[in-house]
C-alpha cells in the first residue's frame, strides 16, 4: 500500500473511526512500519498528556471560587439599584413626549408621523445604552454650568478671577 493513514491515526487511536475504516487501517498499520512508527509517537504523546493532566493538583474549593467569579461577573454587568431611577427618567420623559406627539398629531400629520418615527428610535437607542442617558445627564449638566458662567462674565459680576474689569 502506497497511501499512508497519517491523517486518521489519531482518529484511529480515539476510537473514532467507522468500523470499516477502522479495519482499513488496522491492515495498513499490519505492513507499513512508517505509520506504525507514527502511531506509537501519538500513543506515546497521548500517555504523556494524561499523565501531566492527572498530576496537576487542583484546590479543592476551585469550583467554588469559579461560581463566586461568575456571580461577581454577572452583577457588575447590571447597574445597582440606587441608579436605577436615574435610567428610568429619561425613558419616562421620552415616553410622556411621544404620548403628547401623537395626541398633537390631528395637527399636522406628515410631520409628526416623521418626528415620532425619530423620537421612538430615540427612545430605543437610549433604552439600550444605559451609560448613554447618564452622559447626556452630565453633558446637559456642564452645559447649563458654562452657561451660567458665561452669563455672569457677561453681565459683570466677579468671574473666575474674582474682579471685574471695567473699561
Amino acid at each position: 500500500m502506497n497511501n499512508h493513514v497519517e491523517e486518521q491515526l489519531s482518529a484511529y487511536l480515539d476510537d473514532e473511526l467507522p468500523l470499516a475504516e477502522s479495519i482499513d487501517v488496522k491492515r495498513h498499520l499490519d505492513a507499513c512500519v512508517s505509520c506504525r512508527t507514527v502511531l506509537q509517537e501519538l500513543s506515546s504523546m497521548q500517555r504523556n498528556i494524561l499523565a501531566a493532566y492527572r498530576s496537576v493538583l487542583l484546590p479543592e474549593d476551585l469550583e467554588e471560587h469559579i461560581r463566586l467569579a461568575v456571580f461577581d461577573e454577572n452583577k457588575s454587568a447590571y447597574p445597582s439599584r440606587r441608579y436605577a431611577g436615574l435610567f428610568s427618567l429619561p425613558i419616562i420623559s421620552a415616553i410622556l413626549l411621544c404620548a403628547l406627539l401623537v395626541l398633537a398629531r390631528a395637527i399636522f400629520p406628515p410631520f409628526f408621523s416623521l418626528l415620532f418615527a425619530l423620537l421612538h428610535a430615540i427612545c430605543i437607542v437610549v433604552s439600550a445604552v444605559p451609560l448613554l442617558s447618564d452622559g447626556l445627564a452630565v453633558l446637559s449638566i456642564a452645559v447649563a454650568l458654562l452657561s451660567v458662567w458665561s452669563l455672569l462674565r457677561l453681565s459683570g459680576h466677579a468671574g473666575v478671577s474674582g474682579r471685574v474689569e471695567q473699561s
